[in-house]
């Protein structure tokens, strides 16, 4: 999936622009909303030095309908983030939006306000997702989107990127000597962070 990283000009000042960070567009098991339930989620990101207050832009499924729905009334600090639930009912919360997202692949968008004619901060379109895989920016907020092997909502995506480099602690080679096939058993792994 696409994305651009963005800044929204106003005259000769540059403003500070948040991201979309990370997204599940199928979550079965993963990470549930405070009221117990799986739901796709939207994770945002303030990647920059500065306060970005964000309850004048609006989040949509919708490239032609930019102002579908208005962000919750939060100012995000320097490195921030907030999960939005893209889970179809806002009766439950502040944090979670009048649409869901489709796992078959759709768009997703984060807007302005009116004042500046709901003008595009950020977007992706993406493909067919796996349930339960999450796909985030690699490096944190900045980066492509790429699969990740573990989610990080409202954390650095760097942790647990597909890309960190892995330490096999031992590997058992059979049979040994062998004339033609080699069997390979890793041993324990872990992740370098």
């Amino acid at each position: 999936p696409a994305c651009d990283f963005k800044e929204v000009q106003m005259g000769f000042l540059e403003v500070p622009v948040v991201v979309i960070n990370e997204f599940m567009a199928s979550n079965a098991t993963t990470h549930a909303d405070e009221h117990g339930a799986f739901s796709d989620w939207i994770e945002i990101f303030n990647p920059t030095n500065g306060v970005i207050p964000i309850y004048n832009y609006y989040l949509s499924d919708d490239p032609f309908r930019p102002n579908k729905w208005k962000m919750p009334n939060t100012i995000l600090s320097p490195n921030q983030y907030i999960i939005i639930w893209a889970d179809g009912n806002p009766s439950l919360g502040s944090n979670h939006t009048n649409f869901k997202l489709k796992k078959s692949g759709e768009f997703i968008g984060l807007f302005d306000g009116k004042e500046n004619h709901y003008a595009e901060i950020t977007s992706l379109s993406y493909t067919e997702q796996e349930t339960d895989k999450s796909y985030a920016r690699i490096p944190n907020g900045t980066g492509d989107f790429e699969i990740t092997l573990e989610i990080t909502p409202a954390y650095n995506n760097d942790l647990f990127s597909s890309t960190n480099e892995h330490i096999v602690e031992h590997i058992n080679a059979f049979p040994n000597p062998t004339s033609g096939k080699l069997n390979l058993d890793v041993g324990s792994n872990r992740l370098l962070s």
